[in-house]
């Protein structure tokens, strides 16, 4: 995701990018049915790695970090997990395991058929 830095305070940044970084674990956790900790499957422990370095300007504290990851794992978890958010994401995901990679369009079409 390409965002201009400008837009955003350094902590709204911080936070942006931390749920981006652990929407593709909590995704692939809602799609597989296997709620796994997002710090505990080699497969995300790059996804799990950034979110936490992004975390060190918000919390000195190592407990305060895996809190405050848990929480935002938690609260993608219910996000996505909800429709109509559902039911594009596993679009999305069956769509890929057919395709191996979607282009940018082919991504608007499928989430738009879901959200509008």
């Amino acid at each position: 995701i390409l965002w201009k830095r400008s837009r955003f305070s350094d902590q709204e940044f911080c936070v942006r990018a931390i749920q981006v970084s652990l929407a593709g674990p909590v995704a692939e956790m809602l799609y597989s049915g296997d709620p796994y900790h997002p710090g505990l499957v080699a497969e995300w422990a790059n996804d799990w790695n950034t979110a936490w370095e992004l975390t060190e300007t918000m919390f000195s504290s190592p407990r305060k970090r895996i809190e405050y990851l848990e929480a935002v794992t938690l609260q993608l978890y219910r996000r996505l997990d909800a429709e109509p958010n559902w039911s594009a994401l596993a679009s999305l995901a069956d769509h890929l395991l057919a395709h191996e990679t979607l282009e940018h369009d082919e991504v608007k079409d499928i989430v738009n058929d879901w959200i509008h």
